[in-house]
């Protein structure tokens, strides 16, 4: 006969009987990062300021897009100033035209010839020691004027000229005409000997007619003359 089950013991029959309980799963939990180093503050290092020069506002002048004068029939091509990159004399006239554009010049070939005998004969100076340039850079068609906003515009370029240009080798300036008269804020200034200040200089100025009023009546060109002689003595 078979032989009969071992009976069970209390405690292994209550276990039994119980129900199975399943273990929490433990959570996923992942390793901490490494430590990183914090960073560390380094000074900026600026980039070398670059000085201005004369080279570099002439090609901005020839890309100055800042008014209606630098596009359409009216304008065609900026007209940078010219000579001495250290002067003894600069001369400001107001703005070229048809001539100008022609020959890429501040001033035309017969204003060109009158200055050249100003300079010459009158200051005793020669043609390198002189810089030429406009209040309105872009050059106009016939009859055709820069309005106040463009002269005002254009009038920064003239300032970044003078203060380029103010060396001490600098001794006086010519302004030829009410707009460049006004380019340089002394509107309703003429033939008259002034001050005017380049930061921290103060130079003698002679605002007068343009030289092709000059040309064109010999009572202006004598009055114009009167008045530069003012400035003569400066240059002694």
């Amino acid at each position: 006969a078979p032989t009969p089950p071992a009976p069970r013991k209390p405690e292994a029959a209550k276990r039994a009987a119980e129900p199975a309980t399943r273990q929490p799963a433990k959570p996923n939990i992942a390793p901490d990062p490494p430590q990183v180093p914090k960073a560390v503050p380094r000074p900026f290092a600026k980039r070398p300021e670059t000085k201005p020069t004369l080279n570099a506002l002439r090609k901005r002048v020839e890309q100055c897009m800042d008014c209606g004068l630098s596009d359409g029939a009216r304008g065609s091509g900026a007209l940078v100033g010219r000579g001495s990159h250290a002067p003894r004399l600069i001369l400001i006239g107001d703005f070229g035209g048809p001539k100008e554009r022609q020959f890429g010049k501040p001033f035309g070939p017969d204003e060109g010839q009158l200055i050249a005998g100003i300079v010459e004969k009158g200051f005793r100076l020669s043609l390198e020691e002189v810089y030429v340039t406009n209040a309105v850079k872009c050059p106009l068609a016939q009859g055709c004027q820069p309005s106040p906003a463009e002269t005002k515009t254009c009038a920064r370029h003239l300032d970044a000229e003078l203060a380029l240009l103010a060396t001490d080798s600098l001794v006086a300036i010519l302004a030829f005409g009410p707009l460049a008269a006004s380019a340089l804020e002394l509107a309703g200034r003429h033939n008259e000997q002034l001050m005017y200040k380049v930061g921290e200089r103060s130079i003698p100025l002679v605002v007068t007619s343009p030289p092709r009023d000059m040309l064109a009546d010999v009572r202006v060109k004598n009055a114009a003359w009167s008045a530069m002689k003012a400035l003569l003595p400066h240059f002694q």
